[in-house]
């Protein structure tokens, strides 16, 4: 074995025994700004928190494995599971020094209400759901998607419980040359056949565009609140469109 190779195995393993050894607290100096843990136990290696805090709004129980060999490439790479008031969230992730997010094989599904604030409360029900086999977030915004986010039996409850059907954005994994990332959006099932773009720039602002269109089988009360979206199109269709920044 040559001295090279063997200075090569003792880091890993200091590493390795630094790791199985250190307390989970200390996983906070690899977090994100807008990420903390409450409850903290175990060790660094292995452990677990009572919350998982995102942005000042409780996310629920999380538990994690670290994958030693990417801190020699300078980032804290894990396997991890968070458990939701309704729901679950797991997969693989990796958070660089710099803040930088890498996220694989993540699942989840969750009540809309759970990541949704826009809408008064009670407006909208439905469950989202997401495979993505890749994700990449800068400065906690993403430049790299690649997989699907689902909004399944979405129910409008105002003015009377009404449902919509269920519906889907697909993200390809690509960027656009100006950073933007884009997915396009389809309908699964229901009432209603919606079809559009879901566009993420650069500078923090998005933008959907899609058209709504009544199917054969749309209840008539529904067809008749479509014209409050906007004009009529030649096609048939309704143009909806809305835009925003975070």
């Amino acid at each position: 074995m040559n001295l090279r190779r063997l200075l090569l195995l003792v880091a890993i393993g200091f590493v390795v025994g630094l790791i199985a050894t250190t307390p989970a607290r200390l996983v906070s100096i690899f977090l994100p700004g807008n990420i903390s843990l409450d409850g903290l136990s175990g060790t660094l290696w292995n452990g677990s928190a009572r919350q998982l805090v995102l942005n000042n709004a409780a996310a629920g129980e999380l538990e994690w494995e670290v994958k030693p060999s990417q801190l020699l490439t300078g980032r804290l790479g894990l396997k991890f599971k968070s458990q939701l008031p309704d729901g679950s969230i797991s997969g693989n992730a990796a958070i660089s020094v710099g803040g930088s997010i890498y996220l694989d094989s993540v699942k989840g599904s969750m009540p809309l209400g759970y990541i949704t604030t826009d809408f008064p409360p009670g407006m909208l029900d439905g469950r989202v759901s997401l495979i993505f086999e890749e994700a990449i977030f800068e400065n906690e915004w993403p430049t790299l998607l690649k997989g699907v986010l689902a909004v399944g039996n979405l129910v409008q409850n105002i003015p009377k419980p009404t449902p919509l059907g269920t519906f889907s954005v697909t993200f390809d994994g690509e960027q656009g040359e100006d950073g933007s990332v884009k997915g396009v959006i389809e309908t699964r099932s229901g009432a209603l056949q919606v079809d559009g773009l879901l566009t993420l720039n650069s500078d923090r602002s998005f933008v959907m565009d899609s058209m709504v269109r009544a199917k054969a089988e749309t209840p008539d009360d529904l067809k008749s609140m479509l014209p409050l979206i906007g004009e009529q199109q030649p096609d048939g269709g309704y143009p909806l469109r809305y835009r925003g920044k975070l």
